[in-house]
This record gives C-alpha cells, structure tokens and sequence, in this order.
C-alpha cells in the first residue's frame, strides 16, 4: 500500500515533469551545435548528421514521456538499477557516438549524458558510467579529429564535477528524505496519540457518568424501593402513607440530582447551602427512611470550600449513608465532619453487620456496594484525596474520607 501511494505521488510530480522537459530541451539545444557546424561547413556527411540528430531527439521525446508515465523513476537520483531508465540513456548514447565520429562539437552533447547517468542509475553504478562516457568522448575525438589534451581533459574533468556534485546532490536528499520520514513518523505518532487521548477522555466520562447515575438516580432509586417496600407492609394507613410520602420526596430529590447532573450543576442538597447543612441534611433524610438514629458532629471552624470539594464530601457521605441503610441493619450511625487546616475530614460509622472490607474491595466492580467505595476512592483520588473502609463481620464499618483544601476562589459557590 505504501508503496502504491509513493507512486501515485510521484507520478506527474513537478521535479519529474521538470526533469524530463530539461532534459529535452538541453538535448535538443546540444544536438544543434554538430547540426549547425556540418552545415556551415557543407559537409558531404550531413544528411547522416540530419538523420542522426532527429534521431536523437525523437529518442529523448518518446524516452521522457514513458518515464514520465513512471515518475518514481525519475523524481530523484536512483537508489538501484532501473532497466527502463537505463535503456532510456543507452538508447540516448548510440546515436551520439555516431555523431561524434563526425563532428567535434558532439562532445558537448556527453555533458548532459554525463548528467543523466548519475541521475537514472545508482551510486555504485553511475559514477562509473560516467567516466566511461567521458572516456569514450576523448577517444572519440582523438581517434577522428586528431590527437589533443584537451579532448581528454575536458569531458574527464567534467565529469568529475558532476560526480562530485551529485554525491552532494545524494547526500542533501537523504537527509530530506530521513527529516521527511521522521516527521511522518512524528506525525504518525501525534496521530495515535490524539485518538489514545480521545479513547481515555471518553473512558474518564463514561467512569464520571457511572459514578454520577450511581451516587444520584441509583441511590434514590433504592431509597425509593425501599419506602415502597415498607409501605406495602405496613398494617396502618398512615404509616403507609407517611412511607409514600417519603418515597415521593426521594423521587423529587432524585429528579432535582438528574436535572442537575444533566447541567452539571452543583449537587442539588448543596445548593444555597453550606457542606455542614446538607450532610445534615442527607443524614435527617437516612434517619427518616430507616429505623436507624443517626448523630451528627462537626468538629473545628467550619468554612466555605471550593464547589469541587464540596461536592466530593457530600457524595461520600452519601454513599456511605446509603451503604449503611442498604446492608447494613445497623440501629445507630455516627457522622463526623472535621475542619482542619489544609484538609477536610470525614468519617462514618455504624454498629450494623459488618462486612469483610477486603474482600468487598478486591471483589468483582460488577457488585453494587464495591462500585460504591471505588467510587468514593476515585472521587477523593480526582482531589488528591483519600478514603478508607474498614469492616470486619459483626463489629460494624468504618468509612474514612480525607480531602485536601484550598482556599474558595472569588466568587465561588458553595
């Protein structure tokens, strides 16, 4: 595939275009140089001359438009032997060697036969090629012109520029080429990246929304299951409705949480209240479901925290209050928020059933009481928080939040 679409790009590309056409035109700009000498000079030989330099060019013309046809031959200097490209050149040299055993000016030809030699075949091929065909220049001139330094100097050393030149050429190309495929790699890389960041961005929403739906509509749902319960079984009609009563507040709250977790709002038993108020108030509504007595302490000076903070140790105290009602048939809970100087506290704990906690956590996340408390974990972690959960079969449950403060910014809620 990748090399299918090398080729698709260097197909027709503007260096190969551009190649191609100055190739021919070089060529064909040469070629008049032997054509106008044997006419100047009325030489008996110049309908061969003639023949051989439309030659020439129609070999050039039709050789440039084939390779351009397969422009990742031509697009820059050649790593290995083409036939194609090779054939082009030696298509190119026959008829100008026939040339030069007429005219002298032919040599001037072999310069850019030099050039396309380095060009259209390899480095370990070319150089050598090259001197070749400067070789085969003096000899040439020196064998049916006559004998002169400088029909070996020039084409030699000529040639010699030109390799040493596109060794240069080579080397520039190589390191583009290996900038060009470190940065399709970088590029490749950001790529991957970007979707890894976008796959964990949608992972971290989909474990918020969980989180959310469970400490908000899973829990009122439950509460709400609870009081319809317990009113199906009571023997008088007005504990049975004081129990629907209840349940049809726990469907507003949930209601109110939904709304506000759609807008992603403040926690709605925080709203316009202070973090002490709506624990309190968390822990009347527990207390009022369930024949459980719920006390509350607060120690230290208490004061506004960030929203975010907030909101943590309330959906902690939550979950855990909810815990105790669901599982864990206790008749007493304690809940004790503590101000501190850089950290808010929070405990909860129950005389009920008790629970081995280890195995709890370290269990499957299908289960509801273990996606609670790695919820609570995840939501203290999100703030540089902590929560600990400790339990042992028969002696209760302790449930430990510690969260770290800042000042609120200006202007906060809270």
């Amino acid at each position: 595939m990748q090399g299918k679409v090398r080729m698709a790009a260097t197909q027709g590309s503007p260096i190969s275009r551009g190649f191609l056409v100055s190739a021919v035109l070089v060529i064909g700009l040469l070629i008049a140089l032997p054509v106008a000498e044997t006419v100047v000079a009325n030489h008996p030989a110049l309908a061969m001359v003639l023949t051989l330099a439309v030659l020439e060019i129609l070999v050039g013309i039709v050789g440039a438009v084939l390779l351009h046809r397969r422009g990742e031959l031509v697009y820059r200097p050649a790593s290995q032997l083409r036939w194609a490209s090779a054939l082009w050149l030696i298509a190119l040299c026959l008829p100008w060697a026939a040339l030069i055993v007429v005219s002298r000016q032919a040599a001037y030809l072999g310069f850019v036969l030099y050039f396309l030699a380095l060009w259209l075949l390899p480095s370990s091929i070319g150089p050598a090629a090259t001197f070749g065909l400067a070789l085969l220049t003096g000899f040439g001139l020196s064998v049916h012109h006559g004998w002169s330094s400088g029909a070996f100097v020039g084409p030699v050393s000529t040639a010699a520029v030109l390799i040493a030149g596109m060794a240069g050429l080579r080397a520039i190309i190589t390191e583009l080429s290996a900038r060009g495929e470190l940065i399709a790699a970088l590029e490749a890389a950001q790529t991957r990246l970007a979707e890894s960041e976008r796959e964990a961005g949608r992972h971290a929403e989909r474990t918020r929304l969980g989180r959310e739906l469970h400490d908000t509509v899973a829990q009122h749902l439950s509460s709400i299951q609870l009081l319809l319960h317990a009113a199906e079984r009571a023997p008088e009609d007005e504990v049975r409705a004081t129990h629907l009563q209840e349940a049809r507040d726990a469907a507003s709250t949930a209601l109110a949480d939904t709304r506000a977790f759609i807008k992603d709002l403040t926690p709605a038993p925080l709203a316009g209240r202070s973090l002490t108020t709506a624990i309190e108030r968390v822990a009347t509504e527990a207390a009022a479901r369930t024949a459980m007595q719920v006390t509350m302490r607060v120690d230290g000076a208490a004061r506004n925290l960030p929203t975010a903070t907030e909101a943590t140790v309330l959906r902690i105290a939550q979950e855990a209050l909810t815990n105790v009602e669901k599982h864990a048939q206790a008749s007493a809970v304690d809940v004790r928020l503590e101000y501190e100087d850089h950290q808010v506290s929070l405990e909860v704990s129950d005389d009920g059933r008790g629970f081995d906690s280890e195995q709890v956590i370290n269990g499957s996340p299908a289960d509801s009481n273990s996606f609670g408390i790695s919820g609570m974990r995840a939501r203290a972690a999100e703030l540089g928080g902590y929560v600990a959960v400790v339990g042992e079969p028969g002696e209760g449950t302790l449930v430990s939040a510690q969260i770290p403060t800042t000042p609120a910014q200006p202007g906060e809620a809270t």
